[in-house]
């Protein structure tokens, strides 16, 4: 093989290799030398291989990348199965010189039990009719019918459903070809089960093509068994065709239409006589091109066909349509009429085969982008009655499937009953950036929605939106550049602080493993930096890091938001940021559950070099303390050696149960009042007989009950280092109110900016279970603080590593998120908002 057009040096190569292979001097005057690699089916030595081959066993399997369907059969070998393995470059080819006599001798003694005078005088060549028949059309049938008597029947199903097929859906005289569903599971990527086979034509219309899929199911079963099979069988094309129209007929994804249309190409590439539907080789070209293009129509409908071996009562085919879908039909087929499609397979020549009867449709909705029936359809003369199911009393699942209907018909255009009117809601503009927040007080929402609007949240947010749409768009062109099905998902993406995560459906063509060997390229071909893969259920996830980190502003995460049901007056579940992986919030959740994040423990750690963005995730913190919370619900202690000076706006706040404590000594005995109160606490509830403070507030009058303590503590490590004395008293304190203050709803948080073995001593650090960790200088720092390597790969500037206990992302130990950011003076401005003091 070669490319059309060679470049100049290629051309020239390829001429100088045939001058030198037919040992010529030049080429003849105005030709080029094409080089093709020629193969040769009846090639002794090759037919003697398999030929040797299938001499050894009944069942021969052939693994590798050059065995065809021409090879074995220019052999005179039948391929029973033919298998694309997934991830692999290589097929499985199940091949068989005769067929099972064991299914020979089944199907024999099953015809000649019967009634039928044909059926029962021809029992032997109608035995080997059906297996010829179902080899080409899905040998796996025949691998499970060879087991017993009973699984051989079901090639009788799939022989009169060929023939029925057949006849109904040729195109000018050009039979379908056949595909096993099961064999190419994988390719259709379909949950649950799935039909038999499925009948492939192509047609041209005007200066289209058409392909048209037909899904089939057959069975042979007893008149006993009948009404369970028959449902059994017509549910399984349903969902099948269901899959194939969502595929294919109503794809509204062009890159997944072109993407889908490229494998099916490559499906009917194993079946080479698909070429019967062209005329000649550029019209074969045309079509490729259409398909790998999306230029081409789909259509689709299902047939399942149920033979009653045993049923001697009527000569007629009769079909019905199914009430979830009146694309899928199914034909009855008994013994008489079993008779008469044998003969007609038999003997094609002759007038054997009946006039295939149509169902009686009724008014059905169709789906988007299927064309509903045509009202003038021919139904079914007297000599093949069609069956028409009586009226039913309407189950619980037909009102359901009449819901969907209505649904899917005002998609479609259809009538619907008038919406009742919305009631307007009074001040609330149109045209506003950010919806109302009722768990912000009115105040701060008013004011943090002027900061945002005044930043251009806007035009912030529809330039994310435009750069997820396009990296959505050129990521799945270049994945269909490398024939992978990609198709979006829902949602298509999620925008990080970072990047965006773009989400497809997961298929046989699109794995982790391919999509590694593609990362390089991506970023150098088409200039996309993937920098995460993510394998989920039913999808598979690239993040795509931006080249810039946005910078994430606090006002305008704290307004899009979805707050605890508490807020603004009482939260423990404390925003630390914007998940990487998820664009989600990640909450620290002091009691009880919230969000995606389960409860965590009581006391914080939290470290970070100088400009890791410590500061800015404290102040996030305490804002929230003093903004959410009532003064009567929350206390907080606040020691800082540097004087406060990185919160002088919560100085004011009613919350602190005093000032800003910047003395040792001062902060020793604070510490000391904080043991004390939780012992006077543990008196307390015990008195009432409860386990926990929740409990014992809900117990008393509101003027009793007691607000929960947050002890935070800045910088604990240059006090520590200064003072043997200190160090003593934090390590008893803090080690006794970590080991015992959760359920008398007293908090520890405590800061440093050392990530070392001194600066945060054992017994202090194994009681602090939440490690909020932003960058540190190194991996040693890391494993110290946030107890695994990483922190020192974060990128600063609220860049966080949070490990809080048992609660972490799939296949991760910690998550990853941004924390969001406001100005000292912007601060300020939210706190006097927050406490009504502007």
């Amino acid at each position: 093989m070669t490319a059309s057009r060679p470049p100049r040096a290629v051309g020239q190569f390829s001429d100088l290799c045939y001058v030198a292979a037919e040992d010529a001097k030049v080429l003849p005057p105005g030709k080029r030398a094409v080089p093709i690699q020629r193969v040769n089916w009846t090639d002794q030595d090759v037919g003697n291989t398999i030929r040797k081959a299938h001499d050894l066993g009944e069942w021969v399997v052939s693994v590798d990348t050059m065995s065809s369907r021409q090879m074995l059969a220019a052999n005179g070998i039948k391929v029973i199965r033919d298998i694309q393995l997934p991830d692999i470059d290589m097929r499985v080819l199940v091949s068989s010189r005769e067929p099972s006599q064991n299914l020979l001798r089944h199907l024999q003694d099953d015809f000649s039990g019967m009634q039928d005078g044909y059926l029962s005088t021809q029992a032997a060549a109608l035995a080997q009719l059906v297996v010829n028949t179902v080899v080409e059309v899905c040998g796996q049938k025949i691998l499970s019918s060879a087991r017993s008597r009973t699984a051989a029947r079901e090639i009788v199903g799939l022989a009169a459903a060929t023939a029925i097929v057949d006849r109904e859906k040729s195109v000018a005289g050009r039979k379908p070809i056949w595909f096993s569903l099961d064999d190419n599971r994988a390719f259709f990527n379909h949950k649950g089960k799935l039909a038999d086979t499925l009948a492939l034509t192509i047609r041209r219309e005007g200066d289209s093509f058409v392909v048209s899929m037909t899904v089939v199911e057959a069975k042979c079963v007893s008149l006993a068994s009948e009404m369970i099979e028959a449902k059994s069988s017509r549910e399984q094309v349903v969902s099948t065709l269901g899959t194939i129209e969502t595929h294919f007929v109503t794809q509204a994804d062009l890159m997944a239409k072109r993407a889908w249309g490229r494998q099916l190409l490559y499906l009917m590439s194993l079946r080479p006589d698909y070429i019967q539907f062209f005329v000649d080789n550029r019209e074969l070209e045309e079509f490729r091109q259409a398909v790998a293009d999306g230029e081409v129509d789909y259509e689709a409908d299902g047939r399942s066909v149920v033979v009653v071996h045993d049923d001697v009562s009527s000569a007629s085919l009769s079909v019905v349509a199914s009430e979830k879908n009146d694309a899928v039909w199914q034909y009855s087929v008994r013994q008489k009429s079993l008779s008469a499609l044998l003969h007609a397979m038999a003997d094609p020549a002759g007038n054997h085969l009946p006039e295939l009867p149509r169902p009686a449709l009724t008014a059905v909705t169709p789906l988007p982008g299927r064309v509903a029936p045509a009202e003038d359809l021919p139904q079914s003369d007297e000599s093949a009655p069609v069956v028409v199911p009586e009226p039913e009393t309407v189950s619980v699942e037909q009102t359901l499937v009449n819901s969907v209907a209505q649904a899917v018909s005002a998609i479609a255009g259809g009538p619907v009953a008038a919406p009742a009117p919305t009631p307007a809601v009074a001040d609330a503009p149109s045209d506003t950036v950010f919806s109302h927040n009722p768990g912000l007080p009115a105040a701060l929402e008013a004011v943090m929605r002027d900061v945002a609007e005044g930043k251009g949240a806007g035009e912030v947010k529809e330039a994310e939106e435009r750069f997820a749409a396009d990296t959505a768009r050129n990521l799945q062109a270049a994945l269909t550049e490398f024939n992978m099905v990609a198709q979006l998902a829902v949602p298509n993406t999620i925008s990080t602080p970072n990047g965006v995560l773009v989400n497809f459906v997961g298929h046989s063509t699109l794995t982790v493993p391919k999509l590694n060997g593609k990362l390089t390229e991506l970023r150098t071909t088409f200039g996309m930096d993937v920098t995460d893969i993510r394998a989920g259920l039913g999808k598979i996830s690239l993040f795509v890091a931006a080249q810039d980190r946005r910078v994430v502003d606090l006002a305008r995460v704290w307004l899009e938001t979805k707050w605890p049901p508490g807020s603004p007056d009482s939260i423990s579940n404390f925003l630390l940021g914007l998940r990487e992986d998820t664009g989600e919030p990640l909450w620290l959740n002091l009691r009880g559950n919230y969000g995606r994040n389960s409860e965590h423990g009581p006391h914080t750690l939290i470290a970070g070099e100088t400009g890791s963005g410590k500061g800015v995730l404290m102040q996030s913190l305490l804002l929230q303390m003093i903004a959410l919370n009532s003064p009567q619900s929350l206390k907080i202690y606040l020691i800082d050696p540097k004087m406060g000076v990185d919160f002088p706006w919560i100085e004011n706040a009613p919350h602190m149960a005093r000032d800003i404590i910047t003395d040792q000594e001062e902060a020793e005995l604070v510490l000391e009042t904080v043991v004390h109160e939780m012992d006077r606490r543990y008196e307390l509830i015990k008195e009432k007989r409860v386990p926990k403070i929740s409990e014992y507030n809900r117990l008393v009058p509101k003027e009793e009950q007691l607000p929960y303590i947050f002890v935070i503590h800045d910088e604990m490590a240059d006090w520590m280092a200064s003072s043997d004395e200190y160090r003593k008293v934090i390590q008893q304190k803090v080690t006794r109110l970590a080991a015992k203050a959760r359920a008398c709803g007293i908090h520890v948080i405590m800061i440093t900016q050392r990530a070392a073995q001194e600066a945060i001593p054992p017994g202090i650090r194994d009681n602090l279970n939440n490690r909020l960790v932003l960058k540190v200088a190194g991996e040693a720092g890391s494993v110290l603080a946030l107890g695994v390597k990483g922190a020192e790969r974060l990128l600063g500037k609220g860049h966080l590593a949070a490990r809080l206990g048992g609660d972490k992302p799939a296949g991760e130990e910690y998550f990853v998120a941004q924390v969001p950011f406001a100005s000292t003076e912007e601060l300020q401005i939210y706190a006097d908002a927050a406490l009504g003091l502007s």
